[in-house]
């Protein structure tokens, strides 16, 4: 396998330009504030990835200890600024509900906000964030065409998702997710529902992932998951909460249904994009669908002990347009830390139309992000695909990167419900991009199975390049609306070339006339046999007048 590089030239007439960041407010309230608090040194393990290749073997044995005298000197630094000595007194005006050493290395906690000021002082911390409320809003849409009936020649139902997607083809060849573990982090999964019947791993089955997993942090023999809010529900169990908490909540259901939902041979029920895939539930927003971001940390923080193949987030702030995201900085550090894991996020819900709507985690770069498509059932069974009128577009505010990166079926979307929100025997319609990131995550693990039986080991990075190279384009839409277009599974296994998936050269200044930025595409070529190619390209509006110059190279032959 060899790699050919080339670069592409632009001269760039007018752009937006650079836009500032966001200020931060203080305050001389004695009120109590949650924040999250990053200390010096970064998780051992991405300290040994930056480091050389010389100092990497000393950096690992090193790092931990760094690590972890970061935690020690914080908690004496603290009990130091409110004036109980080297010790952590009970009735102290602050409390520590998260430790981070692994995806982020730090703390989630309250504090008096006239006194946050003083922790940026401390020795032990680089930085100190509020812990930012998340909450799920669905967007109100028409209910439109509904695809859920049955009929003798459609046992499933209309299903234009994984219809569209050619999920049912990679079922057709046996392909449905099976030894693939899915990590959905929500408002929990009813893992009582019917569609989940043999779904959720056992013990033995999850300590092959996790050795550290004991009979605690299972039910009767069953790891459902894990729950990183703190209300009065177990640590070990991620069911969605219940009606008589006044906030009963059923989003995280319907998202696994997506996923993994297994029919079980009921009427009208639904069948997931990968049915044979295991999932696991990290329960991160209670009552209403309420949380905060160190909640959703501390279950990015289990990925690295629990090792999902891929974790599904249907969620955002919501705040846009956030120059700092330290959720973003916790996926892209477990991304790079363990290629194994593909994260699947959902670009966000927004009734309006404008670019830079994107929510925190969406612009995450690594990741993959899903902005929602409607269908409509066209004469001869087949069906149109456009843009949901609530899909979030790009590009990331900071840095105008491309972004959501694939699109998938998002609306009047049939799956799983608990029984307080269902509408029909155990089930419903839901829309918004986070009903469009599931049926992504299931291309995934199935694209992950693939590999597996192959014998490919495909990273995180080719899974997600293999998806956008060979995705239906969606014809007359920005790219900052939907990426490469509509994510199509049967396509991205049979596709022995993989390329950068998207490239933007940022933002510019409009009167900075004549500008010329280069870039660079890579093409691997994974088949045993050359492959010449023929590049071109082409431009969908064009209201500055840029010039493209071309390519450096136009035809190329690619060794095997």
């Amino acid at each position: 396998m060899k790699t050919k590089i080339f670069w592409i030239l632009f001269v760039l007439m007018m752009i937006m330009p650079l836009l500032g960041a966001l200020p931060v407010r203080a305050t001389l309230s004695d009120e109590s504030i949650r924040v999250i608090v990053l200390f010096t040194h970064s998780p051992a393990e991405v300290q040994a990835l930056q480091a050389t290749d010389v100092d990497r073997p000393l950096v690992r044995a090193t790092a931990p200890f760094l690590v972890e005298a970061d935690h020690v000197l914080f908690r004496k630094e603290l009990a130091q600024m409110f004036g109980s000595g080297n010790f952590v007194s009970l009735n102290t005006p602050y409390r520590i509900y998260h430790e981070y050493r692994h995806a982020i290395n730090g703390v989630s906690m309250t504090l008096p906000a006239n006194r946050v000021d003083e922790l940026l002082l401390f020795q032990s911390v680089s930085a100190v964030f509020p812990d930012a409320r998340v909450q799920l809003v669905l967007p109100e849409v028409p209910v439109g065409e509904l695809f859920s009936l049955q009929s003798a020649n459609n046992p499933y139902g209309m299903r234009p998702g994984r219809t569209v997607m050619r999920a049912n083809d990679m079922h057709e060849e046996g392909f449905r997710g099976e030894g693939v573990l899915i990590a959905v982090i929500d408002t929990g999964i009813d893992y009582t529902h019917p569609s989940f019947t043999g779904a959720f791993p056992t013990l033995e089955q999850m300590r092959v992932r996790n050795p550290l997993v004991t009979a605690e942090d299972t039910i009767n023999g069953i790891f459902y998951g894990r729950n990183t809010v703190h209300d009065d529900i177990p640590r070990n169990n991620p069911m969605e909460s219940l009606p008589e908490t006044g906030g009963a909540t059923f989003h995280g259901t319907h998202v696994a249904g997506t996923i993994a939902g297994r029919d079980n041979n009921r009427f009208n029920t639904i069948l997931g994009v990968a049915p044979e895939a295991q999932i696991i539930a990290y329960r991160v927003l209670g009552p209403g669908g309420e949380g905060f971001e160190s909640n959703i940390l501390a279950a990015i923080e289990m990925v690295v002990f629990d090792q999902p193949d891929v974790v599904n987030m249907s969620l955002g702030r919501r705040e846009r347009n956030t120059p700092v995201c330290v959720i973003e900085l916790a996926i892209g550090n477990v991304m790079r830390m363990h290629p194994n894991i593909n994260f699947v996020l959902a670009a966000g819900n927004t009734t309006d139309p404008s670019y830079y709507m994107l929510q925190c985690p969406a612009p995450t770069e690594m990741a993959i992000t899903v902005g929602a498509a409607h269908h409509r059932l066209m004469p001869g069974g087949n069906f149109s695909t456009e843009l949901a009128v609530f899909s979030a577009r790009g590009p990331v505010f900071h840095n105008h990167a491309i972004k959501p990166d694939i699109i998938g079926h998002g609306q009047n979307v049939w799956s799983a419900m608990p029984p307080w929100a269902a509408q029909f025997n155990g089930y419903g319609y839901l829309s918004g991009t986070s009903m469009a990131t599931p049926h992504v995550a299931g291309a995934v693990a199935l694209l992950v199975q693939y590999s597996r039986l192959h014998g490919y080991g495909w990273s995180n990075t080719e899974i997600k390049l293999r998806l956008m190279n060979n995705a239906m384009p969606m014809e007359g839409y920005s790219v900052f609306s939907v990426g490469a277009g509509y994510v199509n599974v049967w396509d991205a296994v049979g596709s022995d070339i993989v390329a950068t998936g998207s490239v933007s050269f940022g933002g510019q200044a409009r009167h900075e006339v004549g500008q010329v930025l280069n870039s660079y595409i890579t093409i691997i070529n994974l088949s045993t046999d050359a492959r010449p190619l023929s590049i071109s390209h082409s431009f969908t509006g064009n209201p500055y007048d840029i010039a493209f110059l071309d390519f450096s190279q136009t035809q190329l032959s690619l060794s095997a």
